[in-house]
């Protein structure tokens, strides 16, 4: 996986137990620092890192998992998207989100414009 020249594509579609079918074509990353510099050409550059799962961490994330449910109980429109109600998110996964995330929610506005 990690000697293709678009490793992360490989690494970031598909994170089960079944074999991987999916290859994400085109991935990248990018800091906060490189994305402002990108998004300079816009005003009010917002930037939000989100997004961690304890799930994705191998038998650790099942404990967590099972866990959260009781805690915090599921959203029925997981059902409608992965075939199972989805956990709602604790606040734990909220603020580690914020530290270590790998989503970033990126808001601008255009020059010119009110």
């Amino acid at each position: 996986m990690f000697r293709s020249r678009n490793w992360q594509g490989h690494s970031s579609e598909w994170i089960g137990s079944s074999e991987q079918t999916a290859i994400n074509p085109i991935t990248r990353s990018y800091t906060a620092r490189q994305l402002r510099r990108i998004f300079s050409i816009f005003i009010g550059v917002g930037l939000r890192k989100s997004e961690f799962y304890f799930y994705l961490i191998p038998k650790l994330g099942r404990i967590y998992r099972r866990w959260q449910i009781r805690r915090y109980g599921v959203h029925p429109g997981g059902s409608i998207v992965y075939g199972e109600p989805w956990p709602i998110w604790s606040p734990l996964e909220g603020w580690l989100g914020k530290k270590l995330g790998w989503v970033w929610f990126i808001s601008a506005g255009k020059k010119g414009r009110i």
